[in-house]
């Protein structure tokens, strides 16, 4: 089984594997949308035999819910990644998601519970500039392009 790319509708696709339903698994290119978060983590199943989309989860409700290396393997029949590339996945995404939290967090300027507290004070001047800026224009940005690594070389 081969890493490729996949271009489909404007979207560069990612093949991570076959599921155990014979699904051909591809994961997202992120997008950074409405000028202040990042989709992120979105998979998509193509079925072969039907010639069609079938599937759009989140790579975070499949395998970041709980034992993440035994979801990912029970989930898939064949994969694309060596086990140690399975690992830096799991983590580089969970790190992806943790830091694209954060930054909704700092754009919302608060945890989005209540308009009612917004963050102000210590965070202020992060919120307005620093962390956010960071985080969205290298941080995420750097931590895909290993991503894109690990599903190409």
């Amino acid at each position: 089984m081969k890493k490729t790319i996949r271009e489909c509708n404007g979207e560069t696709l990612y093949f991570l594997g076959v599921s155990k339903n014979g699904d051909k698994v591809y994961l997202n290119n992120p997008e950074w949308s409405c000028n202040w978060y990042w989709g992120i983590g979105y998979i998509k199943e193509f079925t072969p035999h039907a010639k069609n989309w079938n599937c759009h989860t989140h790579f975070d409700t499949l395998f970041l819910k709980g034992n993440c290396w035994k979801l990912f393997n029970d989930y898939f029949s064949e994969t694309v990644l060596t086990d140690r590339e399975k690992w830096q996945l799991l983590e580089y995404m969970k790190t992806l998601y943790t830091l694209r939290e954060f930054s909704d967090m700092l754009h919302t300027k608060g945890s989005h519970i209540t308009a009612n507290a917004y963050i102000s004070g210590v965070l202020g001047e992060e919120i307005d500039g620093g962390f956010k800026k960071r985080i969205n224009e290298v941080l995420i940005p750097g931590l895909w392009e290993e991503i894109k690594q690990l599903l190409t070389i």
